[in-house]
């Protein structure tokens, strides 16, 4: 029972980091390992030349995409439900000699195991990018890529050779997971939603988010600093010191001040910057945007702490205007993007 409970989660674990590279651990330790009973029983089907061959070429596949840059976050993106489906399979397989109330609670609880880690999995590599030294933004992908192959085979292993061990580490990794999850996984959140906004901008399509995009509750914790008209707006996820993970919220601007909204714990939270009045001669609050591959990053400096905003890159256009409003209308020049891209020195009309 230890050791098919061992399995059992370590296969789902795994699944949800590397679908294919799980399959092809089971498959040859199956075919190569000589497994003793109930052991062989449990890994028999996937010992198949049907697993086998498909799950090997699809992990050289993903052996190339999860090292590059971008491409891994699309290649996440399509794996949102292939893993947590696969995990599901592998769960029926291992689960067969139990009866079907077991067998279906073993594959739901797998199911949501391999969708946190893969959740998990998405978010650590949007972290690991939006450091802005550019060689540490080159090599997270390749880095964690090897990181994350080694860790799924060694669990794997480890589950069939000491189960106990093995389920003392799924454990810690799952209080861990339990711990930093929700961070991770709204940025797994926002990779999905920048890698389509990616393939968006690449097509030509940019939207204006207009203010009736700003959610309504927010809308009014704004209007109750401001009851006048508001200039301009982009929906954005906000991270500021003290916040664990990111915020969907959005930035408004005005004729006297900036504003940053969002909401934690179903409350609604605005952050008011000033502006430069005419003739000011500077902003008065220092701003910079970084350009992403997949997301751009602005930095609005304040008394108590920096705030950190992404925006997707089919709203380049409007957060550069975005930019401009609340640098006092000057041309604002961003700081290059870590991934290479070339910036432009103004912000377009």
């Amino acid at each position: 029972m230890t050791a098919q409970l061992a399995l059992w989660l370590a296969s789902s674990a795994g699944a949800g980091v590397n679908l294919y590279l799980t399959l092809l651990c089971l498959g040859l330790y199956a075919r190569l390992g000589s497994p003793a009973e109930p052991l062989a029983g449990w890994l028999a089907p996937f010992g198949s030349p049907w697993v086998l061959v498909p799950a090997g070429v699809l992990f050289l596949l993903e052996l190339v995409a999860d090292k590059v840059p971008a491409l891994d976050h699309l290649w996440d993106a399509l794996h949102t439900l292939v893993r947590p489906a696969g995990a599901v399979f592998i769960a029926l397989a291992l689960t067969e000699d139990v009866g079907t109330a077991g067998r279906l609670a073993s594959a739901l609880g797998a199911g949501a195991v391999a969708f946190g880690f893969h959740g998990a999995k998405a978010g650590a590599r949007v972290t690991a990018r939006m450091n802005p030294e550019p060689t540490t933004n080159a090599l997270a992908s390749p880095a964690l890529s090897v990181v994350e192959d080694l860790s799924v085979g060694g669990l794997l292993l480890l589950a069939i050779t000491h189960p106990i061990a093995a389920l003392l580490v799924l454990g810690v990794l799952i209080l861990l997971l339990l711990y930093f999850g929700p961070r991770l996984w709204s940025l797994a959140l926002f990779s999905v939603s920048a890698g389509f906004a990616r393939l968006a901008a690449l097509a030509g399509d940019t939207h204006r988010p207009d203010l009736d995009r700003v959610p309504h509750g927010l809308y009014q914790a704004i209007a109750r600093r401001n009851p006048g008209p508001l200039e301009m707006c982009a929906g954005c996820w906000v991270k500021r010191p003290g916040l664990f993970n990111y915020r969907k919220g959005c930035l408004v601007v005005d004729e006297e001040a900036v504003y940053v909204a969002f909401r934690r714990f179903f409350l609604a939270h605005v952050i008011e910057l000033p502006r430069p009045k005419a003739g000011a001669g500077g902003p008065a609050t220092p701003v910079h945007l970084e350009r992403g591959l997949l997301a751009d990053r602005m930095h609005l400096a304040r008394e108590g702490g920096t705030l950190r905003l992404l925006f997707l890159t089919s709203q380049r256009p409007w957060t550069e205007r975005l930019l401009q409003r609340i640098a006092g209308g000057s041309p604002a020049r961003s700081a290059p993007a870590p991934t290479g891209l070339r910036a432009a020195d103004e912000a377009p009309a």
